[in-house]
């Protein structure tokens, strides 16, 4: 049986879901990282759970946030890169301009800002 997170608790917890680590919430949040551990592990407790992946999983599933709160990151360049393959211009031959068509691989970084992912 769980018991319902408070509000601290769903917040640090809802952040550790979207990938955030303990000094990334703890810097969002303006607590210590140790004090992120330890919101967590109160959380773990009040929804039966031994760790992070099982208390995103129950929270899910008790309904303490939903899907649409946790947001999928984008993946690093790199790794778009590899699964498109390389990122080589290809013409357009029906173009009149005659401009070049490039794969999504060459958007920019995302900013610092973005690497902490934090649900509205």
């Amino acid at each position: 049986m769980t018991a319902p997170l408070n509000r601290r608790q769903r917040e640090v917890l809802l952040l550790a879901a979207n990938g955030n680590s303990n000094r990334q919430i703890g810097r969002w949040l303006g607590i210590t990282p140790g004090r992120v551990a330890e919101i967590l592990s109160n959380a773990y407790r009040a929804l039966g759970a031994a760790d992070r992946a099982q208390a995103v999983a129950v929270a899910l599933r008790v309904g303490e946030f939903g899907l649409d709160d946790i947001r999928v990151p984008e993946p690093p360049i790199e790794a778009r890169q590899a699964r498109q393959g390389p990122s080589v211009p290809v013409s357009r031959p029906n173009s009149a301009r005659g401009h070049r068509a490039t794969s999504g691989a060459q958007n920019g970084a995302q900013s610092p800002e973005s690497s902490i992912r934090r649900s509205s």
